[in-house]
């Protein structure tokens, strides 16, 4: 009963196109067991691919991964090796992980063997790509597998294969025969037959993306123009008016934009100049976002699905984004010398526009509001080091797609240089597991649980039933402090009879230290446990019953109820677990109930505070007094 509960709250934000399209692929799924093979033999001989240059050294771990391929060992999201004894197994999931049967078939580790061949001159390396791609095409090419044929994996192979296509044909003295241009158009035809309507998001924006390059490749118009409609339709759909991807995770924000970059390239140095300027203009503002939210250690903020390492580094894209525009701010975090990842993209003439830049080496203090995201980051240059806080007040992502989002309803992070004071838990896995099921669960965030509830239900791998819905309520900000409030009802939909609103307050004195308000309130008859939660990536020693010290800092960190502390694990890249520290307040509440979690940057004696009932709160800020009143979540001179 409960998963059929779940089930249809899921289902119920779907309309007709979302359930029409999905049944559609689930039948054909279950019925299609061949794959009509187009025998075209067409192909652009003077192609250039988003590559521009290969001519670059490869270090000793890119020789290693290209030297494992040779012997048919495959290691994917980051600790998940298997070798294959013989020939490869194309439907083989050996540790009953989906995703890396994917990668498996994506085939984007012939660009290690690209990038090998090209620092050893070794010809096995190719050999060993062509070896491959041979043994795909003789076990798979007629024959339906709904891994090896997901559209999406079918994009990713489509391009990487034109990809290596294209080097080996420059670079040696391969032609391309009939059986590799009969393979590459029937996954051109297949993809234009199905494109992941019932899916959307990251995955059509790949679809679109495989059908304008695999289009320009083979010479199909048909294809490059269904590929740039469904790269118009969605960027209208799926990036908000605050120029941030709609899943609201940061790592598929760089997926896409890094779509969009790569199709602009192809389209541009393959003289579609008109369709190339109209993707270029959608570009700049998505890296604006991207270049907002970056923390001040150059890394991106773990929000729902993300890590630090996928697609690609944020670094690397906004290091395209300056040679693209011109615009020294985006090397901001860059090395002093180029990257690999724009070097193969932009060759020479991006070498000579990247030493022509001069890095900006300050930092904007400037707040940031992504309104549509719901991302709020206070900005400010301290004592400690460039001060950054995030304040996620916005809803989980689309509700007829909510795949990658977390239950972090009202999550906060906190960076002051390189130190991530508090920091999200990240995401391990994909794979359904009680793991994965943590790391999206509100416990693995900096908010509020109650009754060890998720504020929203997710389940499954990529599902989510009841969702909270944020609401925007205050934001100000003046000389002397900057004041952000929001509340989220999801306790209103999952708790079995009462009904809890969670409305959480942050309070910036600037210069000197925070102060956090979660007021509980709604209609409260019974007894709740509820557990506040902050995750650190510092070490810490607690310094009172209710407070922490940071190590090496002058951090300080205290709460108006007991706290405990204990060491976690948080998970920064894909599969690998990171100690961390977590700091947990927990209480029962039978009734409106108020936390407050004050953060000293300085002196402690400059920001002080009294509860003194369910509706006031007296602060003391240097000599100045303030009263916020709770329910109106304002502030005034007191």
């Amino acid at each position: 009963m409960k998963k059929i509960r779940y089930m249809y709250n899921t289902l119920k934000h779907m309309n007709f196109a979302h359930f029409y399209n999905r049944i559609k692929y689930e039948v054909f799924k279950r019925i299609r067991k061949r794959i009509k093979q187009i025998n075209k033999k067409t192909y652009t001989i003077q192609f250039k691919s988003y590559h521009s240059d290969y001519n670059i050294c490869s270090n000793e771990n890119d020789i290693l991964k290209a030297n494992n391929i040779v012997k048919n060992k495959f290691c994917f999201l980051n600790i998940y090796e298997h070798q294959f004894v013989n020939n490869v197994d194309w439907k083989s999931n050996p540790f009953n992980y989906r995703l890396w049967n994917f990668n498996l078939n994506y085939f984007d580790y012939l660009q290690d063997l690209i990038t090998a061949y090209t620092t050893k001159k070794d010809v096995m390396y190719l050999e060993k790509g062509l070896s491959l791609i041979d043994d795909w095409i003789t076990q798979n090419i007629d024959v339906y597998d709904p891994n090896l044929w997901d559209p999406y994996v079918v994009s990713k192979r489509l391009i990487n294969w034109i990809l290596y296509f294209d080097f080996i044909s420059k670079y040696t003295d391969f032609e391309i025969n009939e059986k590799y241009l009969r393979s590459l158009h029937t996954k051109l035809q297949y993809l234009k037959e199905n494109p992941e309507y019932y899916l959307r998001a990251n995955h059509l924006i790949m679809d679109g993306k495989g059908l304008v390059i695999g289009g320009v490749f083979l010479e199909d118009k048909e294809a490059v123009s269904k590929g740039l409609f469904i790269l118009r339709t969605e960027y209208e759909e799926q990036v908000m008016r605050d120029d941030f991807h709609y899943e609201r995770t940061t790592s598929y924000h760089v997926e896409v934009l890094e779509h969009y970059v790569t199709v602009y390239l192809v389209l541009l140095r393959n003289e579609y100049i008109d369709e190339a300027n109209e993707i270029k203009g959608k570009l700049n503002g998505m890296f604006v976002s991207l270049y907002n939210i970056i923390m001040p250690n150059g890394e991106i903020p773990l929000l729902n699905d993300s890590t630090l390492d996928y697609p690609i580094k944020a670094n690397d894209l906004l290091e395209s984004a300056a040679i693209l525009f011109n615009d020294p701010k985006y090397i901001k975090y860059s090395g002093s010398t180029i990257s690999i990842y724009n070097y193969k993209l932009f060759g020479e003439q991006g070498l000579k526009v990247f030493n022509g830049l001069k890095p900006y080496l300050g930092f904007n203090e400037t707040n940031v509001i992504l309104k549509d995201s719901g991302y709020y980051i206070i900005k400010d240059r301290i004592k400690e080091g460039d001060l950054y806080l995030l304040f996620d007040c916005g809803d989980c992502g689309p509700d007829y797609n909510l795949a990658h989002a977390h239950a972090d309803s009202l999550n906060v992070i906190l960076t002051i240089g390189n130190k991530k004071f508090l920091e999200d838990s990240g995401t391990y896995t994909y794979q359904i597991s009680s793991e994965r099921d943590y790391y999206r669960s509100t416990a693995a965030h900096n908010t509020v649980t109650i009754d060890e509830k998720s504020s929203s239900q997710v389940w499954k791998a990529f599902r989510v039933a009841k969702r909270a819905k944020s609401k925007m309520l205050t934001y100000s900000d003046n000389e002397t402090f900057t004041i952000i409030s929001a509340e989220h009802d999801g306790y209103t939909k999952v708790l079995d009879k009462d009904k809890i609103i969670h409305n959480r307050t942050v309070i910036y004195f600037k210069k000197h230290g925070f102060l956090i308000i979660d007021n509980l309130y709604g209609k409260i008859n019974e007894r709740h446990s509820v557990s506040l939660n902050y995750y650190s990536g510092e070490n810490f020693k607690k310094r009172k019953q209710n407070s922490i010290i940071f190590d090496n800092s002058n951090v300080e960190l205290e709460t108006n109820y007991p706290l405990i502390t204990e060491n976690v694990n948080i998970s920064e890249l894909f599969s690998i677990k990171k100690q961390a520290k977590k700091v947990n307040v927990s209480k029962n509440i039978d009734k409106n109930n108020i936390f407050v979690t004050k953060v000293i940057l300085s002196d402690e004696s400059l920001l002080d505070y009294e509860i003194v009932d369910s509706e006031l709160i007296r602060i003391k800020h240097g000599e100045q007094l303030y009263n916020y009143f709770v329910n109106e979540n304002s502030m005034v001179k007191g």
